[in-house]
């Protein structure tokens, strides 16, 4: 924040930011600008740094381990193949000893008898 107004610092154009106070034409002197590459990497040189500690690399595997846990128990469980095979096997020698139903068309549903 510039010291004299409290204000921001604001994008100013594609390579620098600079006071926002100023660059909108308030009572500010604060007239340093800083180059985007270096706020990027000062900012991305921290996210690096942390990502690198084994305390948040850990912090960030136990929440993937929750959310994966929490996923699992409101998606019901798939069958494996041999069960679907199994299945697929006992509707298949089932299918001879059930009838055979025919449907039929309209026209013989709609004459009386």
């Amino acid at each position: 924040m510039s010291s004299t107004r409290r204000a921001s610092f604001t994008l100013r154009n594609r390579e620098f930011y600079c006071c926002a106070s100023h660059w909108h034409g308030a009572a500010c002197s604060n007239t340093i600008n800083v180059s985007r590459k270096l706020v990027q990497d000062v900012i991305l040189g921290g996210i690096r740094e942390d990502l690198a500690d084994p305390e948040v690399i850990a912090e960030v595997e136990r929440r993937v381990r929750a959310a994966v846990r929490r996923r699992e128990q409101r998606q019901p469980k798939a069958a494996d193949s041999k069960t679907l095979f199994r299945a697929a096997s006992a509707s298949q020698s089932l299918s001879p000893r059930l009838p055979s139903f025919r449907t039929s068309s309209s026209a013989s549903v709609a004459r009386a008898p």
